[in-house]
């Protein structure tokens, strides 16, 4: 088990949003878990409270005939990639991945655009499919 203070957030993007450019942070506003405080709405950026070993997971969803890609970054390094492409219209997509890292206390994490501008998101308070998780495995 875990240190006494346990580290783990689950957020989700609550509306649509088109226009985003490279490198964009995806600010998550929809918070369903943020266990130790490490995640901040505002920024859409996690702040590692707790060294130790962690799971990340994330997905990415466009509609219609859009195309986005997404990494996951570790102070301004992308670590890990994800993309959704929707072939047609009226038809959604959704892709995603999944990292295990060791992060020091202190580092920062975020979820951003890759690869282009004016990419979209597609994802709405009901339905949830742009995520962001991150949970503390161990110390």
């Amino acid at each position: 088990m875990c240190g006494a203070n346990p580290v783990s957030f689950s957020v989700y993007l609550a509306h649509y949003t088109t226009h985003l450019g490279d490198h964009q942070v995806i600010k998550y506003d929809g918070v369903l878990t943020n266990e130790g405080n490490g995640y901040n709405p505002i920024t859409g950026i996690f702040t590692c409270p707790e060294e130790g070993l962690y799971l990340f997971s994330f997905f990415t969803a466009t509609l219609n005939e859009h195309k986005t890609w997404v990494e996951l970054v570790v102070d301004g390094a992308g670590v890990s990639h994800a993309v959704s492409e929707g072939v047609r219209g009226g038809h959604d997509d959704q892709g995603g991945n999944v990292a295990i890292l060791r992060i020091r206390a202190g580092q920062s994490v975020w979820i951003a655009i890759h690869g282009g501008a004016d990419a979209e998101l597609d994802s709405l308070d009901g339905y949830r499919h742009v995520t962001f998780s991150g949970v503390r495995l161990s110390g």
